[in-house]
């Protein structure tokens, strides 16, 4: 393109800056190394809420973290239904995932991974990057968690239960090793349940976007 022809050219679309990555760490700045190095995390808070655990890397001594979060619910809207609560685990999951795609690409960016994800009766944070990063990442995380809705998700809800009813009827066809690992981790949960004894619920019980909101609320 000649000069005359970038000046007078005219976009439709307005262009811009990209936001602000909040994830990129302000300092790489490494905290002293103890005199006695522990081998275990030593917890360093507790109350009623919360129980809190740390340790150094004392080893690769680099300016980064691990953070595992476990959020326990207060209660459990399926009961004791361990399938019924796993299919909205595996759905919500599925959202959550997709909501998050954006900050997601903001985190990849600043090199920190994360991930939050539902269990029985928890929400489990888990995040690996450059300690000044953390503070940021987990705020956003449960932030943008809170602001998550469901009131045009039906259409998504269907394809994702229906997707898990494909997934569970095609289990048996994975590798030999593949269906082993996936049925011991099934069978060690309390209580536990088999894939075949989640397809059937499944095909026999009609789970709809008012369960999941119900579930939603507990979080």
């Amino acid at each position: 393109l000649s000069q005359e022809e970038i000046e007078n050219c005219e976009c439709s679309h307005p262009l811009g800056y990209p936001p602000e990555n909040t994830f990129i760490p302000s300092s790489l700045d490494l905290l002293p190394v103890p005199n006695e190095i522990q081998k275990y995390p030593n917890k360093i808070f507790s109350s009623k809420r919360c129980n809190l655990w740390y340790k150094q890397d004392t080893t690769y001594k680099l300016p980064k973290a691990y953070v595992r979060c476990k959020i326990s619910l207060a209660k459990n809207t399926c009961g004791n239904n361990r399938i019924m609560n796993d299919a909205l685990c595996s759905v919500m999951n599925s959202i959550v995932k997709n909501e998050l795609r954006e900050t997601s690409y903001m985190a990849t960016q600043a090199s920190v991974d994360f991930s939050l994800s539902m269990g029985y009766n928890s929400i489990i944070l888990q995040s690996y990057g450059f300690n000044k990063s953390m503070h940021n990442v987990i705020k956003t995380l449960l932030t943008e968690f809170k602001k998550i809705t469901f009131d045009d998700k039906e259409k998504i809800f269907s394809l994702l239960l229906e997707k898990l009813k494909q997934d569970s009827a095609n289990y048996y066809l994975s590798n030999g090793y593949i269906v082993c690992v996936t049925y011991t981790d099934l069978i060690m949960q309390t209580p536990s349940f088999t894939n075949l004894e989640r397809l059937k619920f499944l095909m026999k019980n009609k789970i709809t976007i008012d369960d999941l909101v119900k579930y939603a609320k507990v979080c």
